[in-house]
């Protein structure tokens, strides 16, 4: 046998699932051997990330996808509470040969404390966490079956990158989504074939305990692996998307993670992705929303500035109260600051008359204000310089 056919021979087999059975619990094996290919994404070998870990954890620093342990949960039931039992756990990592995804299947709940002190484990080996709404649920629920079985481990001192955030605000006012499989159709591109619903899951448990086996637990099994294959192809996508402006199609998907980006307090980030969006704008829309975060942004760093977007978008309520507080506190001409002021108030009463003003009263009532303290302080003005 040629060496290439023992390359191939020795990649098919780490590519194929392995069942090892255990009296308390199963443990299934799967490789994804490199490359590894879901939707649009293609991963060749292991990554380094930096953007995700400044975003998460606030330090410049590099850290290696290898160092990181993917998991996901199939329970009993929705809720967090004690009775909420973790039948299948999944973990998912790389190594050399690939992304290595190991799960372990309750075959009775009698087990439970075998198979939580197993996975106790491997837990130990990684520096960080990745999961979806990992940090809400599958967490606390780990937690609540760790303390009830008396086992100790404390999942707090981990690092836990939880993918729900971002992508809820990357991709869900564009998908109208953020859930894990939307994320995987609509962002990866990749549309499962088969799958089980989520909300039969436990159904299918409870079934499998009743009768002894159960075929759907395969369709479990399969339905769980996918989720922890996902993880990775999404954070992937996720430094790819923080580390590249042009790497994101969408420009309302750009313009969402420059304002998280911002909310985050990572303003240079933010103004990279603004500029980049800025550059090549089509969408009116975006791009007025886009200069409105820009100009926020260069506020307290450089007013003028600021100040020049908000001449360009006078047509703005946001320009226009923005613009009376410059020329008010920052320029001190209250004249021009008036006028502006009563041409937003003008403005107002005609959207007011098309009944179209949802949303604009809060403007009008601080253009209001905004008059009524301006005129105080032009008749102080002319008392003081009379006197």
């Amino acid at each position: 046998m040629s060496i290439d056919d023992q390359i191939k021979r020795l990649r098919t087999k780490t590519r194929q699932e392995n069942k090892i059975k255990n009296k308390d619990f199963k443990i299934y094996n799967k490789c994804y051997a490199f490359p590894m290919k879901l939707g649009e994404y293609v991963i060749y070998n292991d990554f380094v990330m930096n953007k995700i870990v400044k975003l998460y954890f606030k330090i410049e620093e590099e850290i290696s996808v290898r160092d990181m342990l993917f998991f996901d949960t199939e329970t009993t039931g929705l809720s967090s509470g004690a009775g909420t039992i973790p039948f299948l756990v999944g973990f998912g990592y790389l190594d050399d040969d690939g992304f290595q995804i190991k799960q372990f299947f309750l075959k009775e709940p009698s087990s439970e404390y075998s198979m939580l002190q197993k996975i106790k484990n491997i837990f130990g080996k990684f520096k960080y966490l990745v999961s979806y709404n990992g940090k809400s649920f599958d967490i606390h629920i780990l937690e609540t079956r760790y303390i009830l079985n008396r086992i100790g481990i404390e999942f707090t001192n981990i690092p836990h990158i939880d993918l729900l955030y971002p992508c809820r605000a990357f991709y869900r006012k564009r998908i109208g989504s953020a859930a894990l499989q939307d994320i995987e159709r609509e962002i990866i591109k990749y549309k499962r074939s088969d799958d089980i619903l989520s909300s039969l899951i436990p159904y299918i448990y409870f079934d499998y305990l009743r009768r002894g086996q159960d075929s759907r637990i395969d369709d479990v099994i399969r339905h769980n692996r996918y989720d922890i294959l996902s993880l990775l192809f999404i954070l992937y996508n996720i430094e790819n998307a923080l580390s590249d402006p042009n790497s994101i199609g969408e420009e309302i998907d750009k313009l969402s993670i420059a304002k998280y980006l911002k909310n985050k307090k990572l303003t240079d980030d933010a103004e990279i992705h603004i500029k980049c969006l800025l550059e090549n704008c089509i969408d009116n829309i975006v791009m007025k929303e886009a200069k409105r975060e820009k100009s926020f942004m260069l506020k307290t760093k450089n007013i003028n500035a600021a100040a020049s977007i908000w001449e360009e978008e006078q047509t703005e309520f946001y320009a226009i109260v923005e613009l009376a507080k410059y020329y008010e506190h920052k320029v001190k001409d209250l004249n021009i600051a008036l006028e502006i002021v009563q041409r937003g108030i003008e403005k107002c009463n005609i959207i007011n008359e098309l009944n179209e003003c949802s949303g604009r009263m809060k403007y009008f009532e601080d253009l209001i204000k905004r008059k009524k303290r301006i005129l105080n302080k032009i008749r102080r003005r002319i008392v003081i310089t009379n006197s």
